[in-house]
């Protein structure tokens, strides 16, 4: 996507960024059954936060590895290489400010249990916590050597 004035564009880069914008949101809409099912379990995890009078069922182990990071206990699951190449191209002009987010976040999602996701982006809401993405990018990155 260009970082271009729409007033300095051409016909054919506004023609060329609608049809780029409509294939993102076509992807988008279409979406993954896997982010899908996550999506879902992290908007339960939410939900039974919410003054919940239930007792929640026992979480099965994670099978995966922890982490202690910013004060709290993750599990997090080892990010093999592609995923931190593909972390590491964010910083690519194309992708914009929400192809960024939803890179992380899908990273996030992919690399943390739904519990840990939710832990996660709680603290980063907390400008006292510590907690931030390059800080735990680093640290998931550590878990590879």
């Amino acid at each position: 996507m260009s970082l271009k004035p729409v007033e300095e564009m051409t016909a054919e880069e506004i023609a060329e960024e609608r049809a780029a914008i409509a294939a993102a949101r076509a992807a988008n809409a279409a979406g993954t059954p896997a982010i899908a099912e996550r999506d879902a379990e992290i908007a339960d995890l939410i939900a039974q936060g919410e003054e919940s009078t239930e007792e929640a069922p026992e979480p099965e182990p994670w099978p995966h590895e922890h982490l202690e990071y910013g004060g709290l206990t993750l599990e997090v699951r080892k990010p093999n290489e592609s995923a931190l190449v593909a972390i590491s191209m964010t910083s690519v002009p194309v992708l914009g400010a929400q192809g960024q987010m939803r890179i992380f976040t899908r990273f996030l999602m992919y690399h943390l249990s739904p519990a840990s996701f939710v832990a996660v982006v709680e603290a980063m809401t907390d400008p006292d916590s510590g907690v931030d993405i390059q800080g735990l990018i680093t640290e998931l990155t550590k878990l590879q050597s």
